[in-house]
């Protein structure tokens, strides 16, 4: 089980946000700097984090994962933030596993702490004579992720959530097996077959993260015990991503994605997403999805800084519940002034696990003016 000083309050805390009962109430998710035991070594480019063409770090190094995971489970023991620990095995995989799934050759890059993958060579060349298969159980590259999923599991005791593979369906998924300028061109060409792909994007995907959640299931629901907030584990409600909609009108998302993620929160019984600077623009929309339970919104070059408009995001996106990230210091001023709009996940850095404890009381006792 999750071994948190306060494992019960944060929780709670949890399962009121993600149901909108929080009212006027505020959460804070706090990372801070954790202690090493190694001396500090004098400053010079880290060789081991220059990002190089390499292999898919989870396949090199799966203990890695499972060492990692463990030291912020020790580090976050004693804090009393917003937060539980999640594990991802498969992030390392990056978006470019669904072109190999689909024969596509992919090339892996990153640091020893981090990796991501890329498809020169898209996969679908001809959209009319793309055969909407399923991925067959003996698929090299589901094997791979399914069996480093396996291996995290195994290899540590329940004291985290563990999230599978990032849904990646619908227009994101078009733009990795056709390629970007591709899949845009496709949306005004091939409507009708578009109508069918984001369709069968969200089959896929489910068959995807249903595979790895059935090798989760018993391990996060042991981590959580029988605490309510067990429904809205990451094994049990998807995390969801519109990233490729941000180069659009947002018509299009209404045409072809905010049903099918419909069905997806549906059929789950909720899920997170995230919304980039250039997706504002569908703030309405995904607002309309019934049951999400949360979105994370992001920051981008050439957009304002999300806390700066937190107010009037929270009122577009109502009554999804929002999170946005903000400076460590015009937080504390938000919480002396009173001045943080409620309802809000704040994503800040500490400087250390005392300095995290002590905003934690007052974002405990805190209530907007």
């Amino acid at each position: 089980m999750i071994e948190k000083v306060n494992r019960q309050q944060t929780l709670d805390r949890l399962l009121a946000f993600y149901e909108g009962r929080l009212e006027n109430g505020i959460l804070a998710g706090i990372s801070f700097p954790f202690p090493s035991a190694a001396p500090a070594k004098p400053e010079k480019p880290d060789e081991n984090q220059q990002a190089r063409v390499r292999e898919c770090l989870i396949l090199e190094k799966p203990r890695a994962c499972v060492d990692g995971t463990k030291k912020t489970v020790t580090s976050l023991r004693n804090a009393l933030g917003d937060l539980i620990p999640v594990a991802c095995p498969a992030c390392s995989f990056g978006e470019a596993i669904w072109s190999a799934f689909f024969g596509g050759e992919i090339t892996f890059s990153g640091t020893d702490t981090a990796t991501w993958s890329h498809c020169a060579n898209p996969p679908i060349k001809d959209l009319h004579q793309f055969k909407f298969p399923g991925i067959a159980a003996q698929n090299p590259w589901l094997k791979k992720m399914l069996e480093v999923t396996g291996f995290f599991a195994k290899n540590i005791e329940p004291l985290c959530d563990v999230a599978p593979f990032i849904f990646y369906d619908c227009l994101n998924l078009l733009v990795e097996l056709r390629g970007a300028a591709a899949a845009y061109t496709d949306l005004y060409d091939y409507p009708d077959i578009v109508r069918r792909f984001v369709d069968w994007s969200v089959d896929v995907n489910m068959q995807v993260f249903d595979a790895q959640a059935a090798l989760l299931r018993a391990f996060t629901d042991a981590a959580i015990g029988d605490h309510p907030f067990r429904q809205y584990s990451a094994s049990r409600t998807p995390n969801l991503s519109i990233d490729a909609y941000g180069m659009c009108a947002a018509d299009i998302y209404e045409q072809y994605g905010l049903e099918q993620h419909q069905r997806i929160v549906a059929h789950y019984g909720g899920a997170r997403l995230h919304i980039h600077g250039n997706g504002r623009r569908l703030c309405e929309h995904v607002a309309r999805i019934k049951g999400l339970n949360y979105c994370a919104m992001g920051d981008d070059a050439g957009f304002p800084p999300a806390w700066t408009i937190v107010g009037e995001l929270k009122k577009r996106m109502q009554p999804v519940p929002i999170g946005v990230a903000i400076p460590r210091e015009m937080f504390l001023q938000g919480l002396k002034d009173r001045t943080l709009p409620g309802g809000v996940m704040y994503l800040l850095a500490a400087e250390s696990l005392s300095d995290e404890n002590k905003i934690m009381e007052q974002v405990f006792e805190y209530r907007p003016a």
